[in-house]
């Protein structure tokens, strides 16, 4: 028996450490389970993808070069969400075509004159991707791999499939630092 400031230590030997090994074996298995910046699936080819999402999407591009915000607004879900936002331009309160237009503002006159015709240039670039990755939740998105490396070099953009509207753009996941 040792004492330590009043205090009486037992030394058991092999008893007195299997709270330390508990907790180290709790940790590994938490290290083990926490997400990796590996791609959530493999490459999905847009061309193997079913008819009505590759409908949805051809819709989505036409509307992207003939800037026809009506179709794409309505192409929104309800819970529209931005994810990875750090400058703070999602508000969970406010309406899907509002956080959508701070990713992709198509409103030139709320852009200086260098930015005109950015946000449709920018959700042109999106949707031009030809592979995509299948999240954990079951989304397809866009493109595929963005996110494998940091600084995560692309954003990405996410599509669900809803009952009985069909497909949605879902969220928008931030690529940067």
């Amino acid at each position: 028996m040792a004492s330590n400031c009043g205090a009486k230590v037992h030394w058991r030997g092999a008893k007195m450490f299997a709270p330390i090994k508990r907790v180290i074996l709790t940790l590994l298995c938490m290290a083990c389970a926490l997400p990796t910046l590996a791609a959530e699936s493999s490459p999905l080819s847009l061309s193997s993808t079913k008819p009505a999402f590759q409908s949805f999407l051809a819709s989505l591009r036409r509307a992207a070069k003939t800037k026809d915000t009506k179709t794409i607004y309505g192409a929104l879900a309800k819970n529209f969400y931005v994810k990875r936002d750090f400058g703070g331009g999602y508000d969970p309160l406010a309406s899907p075509e509002n956080n959508f237009s701070a990713i992709f503002e198509f409103d030139n006159t709320k852009l200086r004159p260098e930015y005109q015709d950015h946000g449709w240039m920018e959700f042109r670039k999106a949707l031009a991707y030809t592979k995509l990755e299948r999240k954990q939740e079951g989304q397809p998105c866009f493109p595929h791999g963005a996110q494998d490396r940091k600084p995560v070099p692309h954003p990405q953009l996410c599509f669900r499939r809803t009952k009985p509207a069909g497909w949605r753009l879902s969220g928008y996941v931030h690529g940067g630092d």
